[in-house]
């Protein structure tokens, strides 16, 4: 029973040291999109013509007033509601563009943890953190954070099911 102790307690190391290094590498993932929001702090009526000025007025409606409408007013079944009924209740409490872009923050962070544990189960705990280290700078998983589009929160799905 005792010599059980000594190798409970190195495995314990290990998952600490694993813990501190996954949590590194989240908190730099977190702390580079949000200098990446407040650098580039994209509004989706700002004048230009494309899919964030529908998902923006999209949430907006089905946090007013329930209804699925586009961005004149006209109910519609353009896209899939999925990613504006996430975001809607933002809108319960007037417009913050802030959550909006920290939803997209949170669903990158979790998609960088499903992507370390699912390359953890396919290959080994060193491609698990290199992986998530690698999503955690990649430019395009960045860029996107301060956008109203769903391509965190799709991504997030994505993984989640591929990892399930």
């Amino acid at each position: 029973m005792s010599s059980d102790l000594p190798a409970d307690r190195a495995r314990s190391r290990i998952d600490l040291r694993l813990l501190w290094a996954l949590g590194a590498i989240i908190a730099l993932a977190v702390g580079l999109r949000i200098a990446w929001v407040a650098h580039v702090d994209v509004h989706p009526l700002d004048g230009r013509a494309d899919d964030t000025v529908f998902y923006f007025a999209s949430a907006r409606w089905l946090g007013e007033s329930f209804e699925y409408r586009d961005i004149w007013g006209r109910l519609t079944a353009h896209w899939p509601p999925g990613y504006p009924l996430l975001i809607s209740p933002v809108f319960w409490f007037g417009e913050s563009l802030t959550a909006v872009k920290a939803i997209n923050i949170a669903a990158a962070a979790i998609t960088i943890v499903v992507t370390f544990l699912f390359a953890r189960r396919a290959f080994d705990t060193t491609t698990g953190l290199a992986a998530a280290f690698f999503l955690a700078i990649l430019p395009g998983h960045i860029y996107f954070s301060t956008l109203v589009m769903t391509e965190t929160v799709f991504t997030m799905l994505f993984m989640l099911f591929f990892y399930l």
